[in-house]
């Protein structure tokens, strides 16, 4: 069961919240790893896009934006439709580091086709990190009025151990709007 810090997920959900049945009500949105120790990235990037088709999905000719002291890199999409890209790989040398990033669609379609067990797979190796990961609840009802986790977000509900704040952001009307980004 869900839990956010001052949110009893349980009542809420007895009380007025339905959630999608077909998939689980939390999931993972947004994901970016960092693999250390990698210093052929023609050869990772060919054994990554095989892995990769096995899930629909392969490495793009397209050229994706390249952070600062990374050499390149390229989106990750569809291997039948191009167009939906599903995140990014990016390589540095300077680091040998590969940074893999799925956006929604692409962590959806990785989640839809084996439940997230390539995720424990991959972080189970010792250079593997995760620097990034993003948690989405959906839900039909609002179980979580946006109000309600404005305030537990106020009053330091979500930060992580450390104390630091995530950043917020809500996207939709003020009152009405039902997500927020971090």
């Amino acid at each position: 069961m869900l839990n956010i810090k001052g949110v009893n997920t349980q009542k809420s959900l007895i009380n007025n919240g339905i959630v999608i049945p077909q998939k689980s009500a939390v999931f993972i949105d947004y994901i970016t790893l960092s693999i250390d120790g990698i210093n052929d990235c023609p050869t990772y990037f060919n054994w990554f896009n095989y892995q990769l088709k096995k899930f629909g999905l392969s490495i793009s000719n397209r050229l994706a934006k390249v952070p600062p002291s990374y050499d390149l890199a390229y989106q990750l999409c569809l291997t039948n439709n191009q167009n939906l890209v599903c995140g990014s790989i990016k390589y540095s040398h300077l680091h040998e580091r590969v940074l893999i990033e799925f956006s929604g669609s692409g962590c959806a379609l990785l989640a839809k086709q084996d439940n997230c067990y390539w995720l424990n797979v991959f972080v189970n190796q010792s250079a593997v990190f995760i620097k990034r990961l993003d948690l989405a609840y959906d839900d039909l009802r609002g179980s979580f009025p946006i109000q309600l986790v404005d305030k537990i977000y106020c009053r330091g509900g979500f930060n992580s151990y450390s104390g630091r704040r995530p950043l917020k952001e809500n996207v939709g009307q003020p009152k009405k709007g039902r997500t927020i980004g971090t």
